[in-house]
């Protein structure tokens, strides 16, 4: 029974000694950041080049971001539909959260506009100097 219980504590700690050093241990298998043995030594995280990239990348995460937000709002507004049962301040309610998910999801989708008009701004600004 004492030896069960040794193994059981080596076999826990091993495990935790597996989740704590195995990552670092995969992650620095492929990594070579010499430049001397053909790498091409540490590199720059920034991925955007521009404020194009930028702001493209930055407006597709909110428009998936909002765009599940705005779907389970109009489902929670149809919950509030169903709840309101005739009741005239409720089915306002419903109504006025309804309005406000619709206003959101317009001020959302108006930001594609909005990249546009400031990628222009900025790419025109460049061009003239």
């Amino acid at each position: 029974m004492k030896m069960v219980n040794l193994v059981k504590s080596k076999l826990k700690l091993l495990i935790a000694f597996g989740y704590l050093f195995l990552p670092k241990l995969l992650i620095a298998e492929g990594t070579d950041f010499s430049g001397d043995r053909g790498g091409d030594g540490l590199r720059s995280p920034i991925i955007y080049t521009d404020i194009n990239s930028l702001l493209t990348a930055i407006l597709d995460l909110v428009i998936r971001l909002g765009g599940i937000v705005i779907a389970i709002a109009i489902i929670y507004s149809g919950f509030k539909f169903v709840e309101a049962r005739g009741n005239k301040t409720k089915i306002q309610s419903a109504r006025d959260n309804l309005l406000y998910v619709v206003i959101g999801a317009f001020i959302i989708l108006g930001a594609v506009v909005l990249k546009e008009i400031i990628s222009e701004t900025v790419s025109s600004i460049q061009s003239a100097v």
